[in-house]
């Protein structure tokens, strides 16, 4: 296509390998095959397909009873624990119990692990959007300090005061989550000195952080939403009983998790959604595009996709219900990952990102001048360029193309 060919003439960089699909226009100029993040939309849309949007994973809870009192509270979860608490609190209700001993504990069955493939690659792209306490604390490439100075604001969940002062960084904070990203917005409404510290700076910049005890978070919400039920908690109480009790707790919809995994790039939300769908039907949804994913956030090298394959996943979604979902939960220019990119595409883009060192890819959807959305994948690859240059090249190129469509 003579558009796509002269935006990338005008934009992208001698030596640098190029997939560029938008609609039936395609130009390409050697093959990337690294998904990177892109991963995630495979993730979701498996997730979707075969396990369903309403979804639920299923957290275990246990304690030891005696008449209406109970100890040993543990909360097992399958990935992030982030459960329904207020759900938790009335079953225990429900259960005749009246006071909970000791601390609850929350006990996480996974955790992302930097993938055995990047062992020799010198980058933190592994760590990119990747939550501090679901990383293996001795990989854990991520540290957060958050100092006090004067005025404060505190979560009813998290025992942590914040403070706003000596400003660094724009960020927002979300009072569902602990969970604080960078923004470019000027109307947000604190502002935070949050100081993280990478082994490579020049390899990751955009980082989605998450307070560090996230487990005292639901420890202190399982508290509040108790003691609304009218549950004691004893926390220095050495009591313990021997009869074992336990129920299953559901958690947020699938839906929610693909959500957020999309828009923010969570790489634990993808994780799980990932090993929660059968292998079998795993495989063959792959196969079915043309892909060979070894994990669902898209942290390893390992992992294999084809532009054209992805091309017809996002066809699929076009002609699907699904589209409303991806339009309302992939990044655009403002918000999520593309917070500070394609300003001049505002209400034009929808789109997911993806980086590694030396990669930086863009697939979703574009306005055309008709008002139509049109699919689009941007695969761009050069160990020569940063990835902020890449991105740039990317997001001019991606303006051009717009205005000619």
């Amino acid at each position: 296509s003579p558009l796509l060919q002269n935006s990338v003439n005008q934009h992208v960089f001698q030596g640098s390998s190029v997939f560029l699909q938008v609609g039936d226009q395609q130009y390409s100029r050697r093959s990337v095959n690294l998904p990177a993040s892109l991963a995630k939309v495979y993730t979701a849309e498996m997730g979707l397909r075969v396990l369903g949007a309403d979804h639920r994973f299923v957290y275990q809870a246990q304690w030891k009873q005696q008449g209406n009192e109970a100890s040993d509270l543990e909360i097992i979860s399958s990935g992030f624990p982030e459960f329904d608490a207020r759900d938790l609190a009335r079953r225990l209700k429900q259960k005749g119990i009246r006071v909970v001993h000791g601390d609850n504990k929350i006990t996480s069955q996974q955790r992302l692990n930097k993938p055995k493939d990047r062992g020799q690659i010198g980058d933190s792209g592994y760590c990119y959007n990747a939550l501090p306490q679901a990383l293996n604390h001795s990989e854990n490439c991520v540290n957060i300090q958050i100092t006090s100075r004067g005025v404060t604001v505190s979560d009813p969940d998290l025992d942590m005061p914040i403070s706003i002062g000596n400003i660094n960084y724009n960020g927002e904070y979300s009072s569902t989550r602990p969970h604080f990203r960078w923004t470019n917005n000027a109307k947000t409404e604190f502002r935070y000195e949050i100081q993280v510290s990478l082994k490579n700076r020049s390899s990751v910049t955009d980082v989605n952080v998450v307070v560090p005890d996230t487990t005292k978070w639901m420890q202190n919400k399982i508290r509040r939403f108790g003691s609304s039920e009218g549950i004691e908690f004893r926390t220095s109480s050495t009591t313990r009983f021997s009869q074992s009790d336990a129920i299953a707790i559901g958690s947020e919809p699938l839906s929610d998790y693909a959500c957020i995994a999309l828009k923010d790039s969570v790489n634990v939300y993808a994780q799980i959604i990932y090993n929660a769908t059968p292998s079998t039907q795993r495989n063959a949804f792959l196969s079915r595009y043309n892909a060979s994913l070894v994990d669902g956030s898209g942290m390893s090298r390992s992992n294999r996709i084809n532009g054209q394959g992805l091309m017809d996943l996002l066809y699929g979604v076009l002609e699907s219900s699904d589209l409303s979902f991806y339009l309302n939960c992939m990044p655009s220019p403002g918000n999520g990952t593309l917070h500070s990119r394609m300003s001049g595409l505002s209400g034009k883009v929808s789109a997911k990102t993806g980086s590694l060192s030396g990669l930086s890819n863009l697939a979703g959807f574009i306005k055309n001048g008709s008002g139509q959305w049109v699919p689009f994948v941007f695969l761009l690859e050069n160990r020569d360029r940063r990835v902020r240059e890449l991105r740039r090249a990317q997001d001019n190129t991606m303006t051009a193309i717009q205005r000619g469509l």
